[in-house]
């Protein structure tokens, strides 16, 4: 992936939302991201936000003291081998 190409992956990314497993995550301004569900429900109901980061590709989430990467081409997300749903 170009710089440039990465570039707009990157805001492309900006402002989706997508289901992946029971979690439902919406990227948000870098590095700014808003996880809700899942085993969070319990302990975070309304959700937690968290951080994220992207580059050559790869997309990082951490949040409650966790981190999950992914891929990002501009078009498809997929997290530990998982095609996320964009909602």
């Amino acid at each position: 992936m170009s710089p440039q190409e990465e570039q707009k992956a990157a805001q492309a990314l900006v402002g989706t939302t997508w289901r992946v497993e029971e979690f439902t995550i919406t990227f948000k301004n870098p590095p700014e991201v808003f996880i809700k569900g899942g085993p969070l429900a319990e302990s975070e109901p309304n959700g937690v936000t968290g951080e994220y980061t992207f580059e050559k590709g790869i997309v990082e989430v951490t949040a409650s003291d966790e981190t999950r990467a992914g891929t990002w081409d501009g078009v498809n997300l997929v997290v530990d081998g998982l095609k996320a749903k964009r909602l």
